[in-house]
């Protein structure tokens, strides 16, 4: 075996010492058990060729965290030797590639062999940006958004970007398979450059953004299918000369424990969603006055943040034919979370410390699907009387979601003494959030019929509040799976292929798969076997084109 000091960064892996294997225990593990050996290939998951140079991972899915790395050689295989018997999470990585996994399950002395990865390659998009004149548009910005779930709702995130060059043409590398929508803008630098003003009271006119293949709606963008490794040319954007207005008014003075730089910001709503891709901001004015300038007649919400904190009440402002002034923004005051924790049953003196999320859902003058802060996730730390305190938190509305260590559930919980699944946090408030935890979770374990590179998702048909609402499992070699820690109660699991993000909380998505799921009746401390099928992608994507 070669040696290297390095030998967990994928992007430095070319070097000849490592030419075997460079295997790296990251936490250390003691067994008196035979050590097995696992031999494997990683391959290009289109053109079937043996992929160099990749970085492959072992983790135990266990209590002792044990886990291994290698890199493949030329001929893309890969050697782990002195690997302690278990259950093992398997990835593959290497720049230029979707990383890829898989589960393998370990008997003492076993040497596993044929253990195949399969990366797929990353595909690209480029073309060119326009004005309305048919002149290109140097250094324009380019923004690939895609759709993804959170709670099941659809969003729409900006994953990639690009500049375009000084003669308008622009490349986005290194595209994950999927479907994206695009969207042009002329730059930020230099904004006068594409502007027209007539003189003090006139109108103003911008080279305004443009989705492709034309329009200012995102429904009305045409998807863009990449496929792995597929190389999408001919894309042409033709941004439009827009008049534009100024949205003035008044922050109040932001005071309180905020973090950071402030700023204010206007939001674009498109169809009900916020669009941060079209999207304003400026910095406060000495006194908390704003300016927001260059604004295309459109649905806004306004506010100043501070990093991803809202500090103020969020104003949605219509801007028509003209500028809109005298806008006010009150200040929003930090409000607090105490969580305290109650064990039920004799073992509860043998317990790790919970941790516990507080996922946004809405706040104050947000949009309740979309907007900024939605699925974004506050922590806290453990206090010495066992309680978690959660400080500065934004008002607004959170899913507390409990992160336990062990065999615990949350039984139920109150806040403020009231049953409560969503819990309201008001301005400047001190909240009292109370969870009883109950010993006695549940597994799923089951067989995949024809094995392949494969997960399987465990949706509660019933979440009981403060647990999350599915869990999932890598399938392992021989096509065995376990899902661990699941609440009591009725259970619909599926087999889907690895690696995709799909609408599982979305009623609608859950109804038209329904047919296809393995139903499963979990009591405390129970478990139960069952036999699954794999789900194409095409039918989980006519499902998920079915949900409006």
């Amino acid at each position: 075996m070669g040696t290297g000091s390095d030998g967990i960064c994928g992007k430095q892996m070319r070097r000849p010492w490592l030419a075997w294997a460079t295997l790296w225990p990251l936490v250390s593990a003691v067994s008196a058990a035979t050590p097995c050996t696992v031999d494997g290939i990683v391959r290009n998951s289109v053109t079937g060729q043996p992929v160099a140079h990749a970085i492959v991972r072992m983790i135990s899915t266990g209590g002792d965290r044990v886990g291994y790395v290698a890199t493949t050689v030329e001929t893309g295989a890969y050697h782990f030797d002195q690997v302690e018997p278990g259950e093992y999470l398997m990835s593959a990585e290497r720049t230029g590639f979707r990383s890829a996994g898989s589960a393998v399950r370990l008997v003492a002395g076993q040497k596993a062999e044929g253990e195949e990865l399969r990366v797929a390659p990353l595909g690209s998009i480029t073309g060119r940006v326009l004005d309305s004149d048919g002149e290109p548009v140097p250094e324009a910005r380019i923004v690939a958004i895609r759709p993804t779930w959170v709670r099941g709702a659809r969003l729409y995130r900006e994953t990639d970007s690009a500049q375009a060059n000084d003669s308008g043409e622009f490349r986005l590398a290194d595209l994950d398979p999927g479907r994206y929508r695009l969207i042009a803008k002329a730059p930020d630098s230099n904004p006068l450059r594409f502007s027209i003003s007539e003189g003090p009271g006139q109108p103003e006119y911008h080279l305004g953004p443009a989705y492709y293949p034309s329009g200012q709606d995102l429904d009305g963008a045409a998807p863009v299918d990449v496929a792995a490794g597929q190389e999408l040319t001919g894309i042409e954007f033709k941004l439009p000369m827009l008049p534009v207005f100024h949205v003035r008014g008044q922050s109040a003075a932001p005071s309180g424990n905020w973090n950071g730089p402030t700023f204010v910001s206007a939001t674009r709503v498109d169809n009900g969603r916020a669009a941060p891709w079209f999207a304003d901001g400026a910095s406060l004015k000495k006194g908390g006055g704003f300016d927001l300038g260059a604004l295309p007649a459109g649905v806004y919400v306004v506010s100043v943040n501070r990093i991803d904190q809202a500090v103020t009440q969020s104003v949605s402002v219509t801007v028509k034919s003209r500028d809109v002034d005298g806008i006010a923004l009150a200040e929003l005051r930090p409000a607090t979370v105490r969580v305290h924790f109650t064990y039920r049953g004799d073992a509860a003196q043998n317990h790790s410390e919970p941790g516990l999320l507080l996922e946004r859902t809405e706040g104050p003058g947000h949009l309740a699907v979309g907007f900024g802060e939605f699925g974004f996730s506050h922590r806290a730390m453990h206090q010495s009387d066992g309680s978690l305190l959660f400080e500065n938190v934004s008002p607004g509305k959170y899913l507390p979601v409990l992160a336990a260590k062990d065999d615990w559930y949350a039984q139920s919980m109150t806040f403020n003494g009231q049953e409560a699944r969503e819990i309201e946090v008001t301005d400047g408030s001190i909240g009292e959030l109370d969870v009883i935890l109950a010993p006695g979770t549940a597994s799923i374990s089951g067989v995949l019929v024809s094995p392949a590179e494969a997960e399987v998702v465990a949706v509660a048909e019933d979440a009981t509040a403060g647990n999350a609402a599915l869990r999932t499992a890598a399938v392992d070699q021989d096509g065995r799976f376990s899902v661990m820690r699941l609440v009591p109660g009725r259970y619909l699991v599926f087999a889907v292929p690895a690696g995709g993000d799909w609408p599982w909380l979305n009623a609608e998505f859950l109804r038209l798969m329904r047919g296809q799921a393995a139903e499963v009746e979990l009591a405390e401390k129970g478990s139960a076997q069952v036999q699954v099928t794999l789900l194409s992608e095409e039918a989980l994507r006519r499902a998920e084109d079915q949900i409006p």
